[in-house]
């Protein structure tokens, strides 16, 4: 897909730019928007940008909050790679930013779970039991995704997001 600015009258422009701050590239005005799109040009809505930059963080959080329940964080293992895959190549990059560090958060616990839990038998003797074991990981891999996960679900929502416009190819 090609990424494209509808030629705008000069005044138009720079009314933009000052609206916008100018350092976003790529970004369509509304009116802009609706026109590309009746042009056989694609739209993608800056609810959607949003949206594409906190669902990896929305259902990391949920499959290590529910750890416990251990097929959800399976079930989140092998999606996780179709949601990320999908979405690290999105044309817009403060979304790829999003994808990518929720990805480096999540796929570095899950190799650091697989190191851990490779000597489980000498973790539970040292933390005094299986128990105690779990709800070490559990804890630990909570702090880990959890606070930067709401952080960046916090950081995308007040992000100044705007339609973009896409050639169909």
């Amino acid at each position: 897909m090609k990424i494209h600015n509808e030629p705008l009258s000069m005044q138009k422009q720079q009314d933009d730019q000052a609206a916008s701050g100018g350092d976003r590239p790529n970004r369509l005005p509304t009116d802009a928007a609706k026109e590309f799109q009746m042009m056989g040009h694609l739209v993608l809505t800056a609810a959607s940008q949003k949206r594409a930059a906190q669902i990896f963080n929305l259902l990391s959080m949920i499959a290590v909050v529910l750890m416990p329940a251990f097929p959800i964080l399976l079930i989140w293992g092998a999606a996780s790679i179709m949601v990320y895959a999908a979405s690290a190549h999105h044309p817009n990059p403060v979304v790829r930013q999003y994808i990518r560090f929720a990805g480096y958060r999540f796929y570095g616990l899950a190799g650091s779970l697989l190191v851990l839990l490779t000597f489980s038998n000498e973790l539970k003797k040292f933390l005094g039991g299986a128990l105690h074991m779990w709800l070490a990981v559990w804890i630990l891999s909570f702090l880990i995704v959890v606070p930067l996960g709401l952080r960046d679900v916090w950081r995308a929502s007040r992000e100044n997001w705007q339609d973009m416009a896409l050639e169909a190819i």
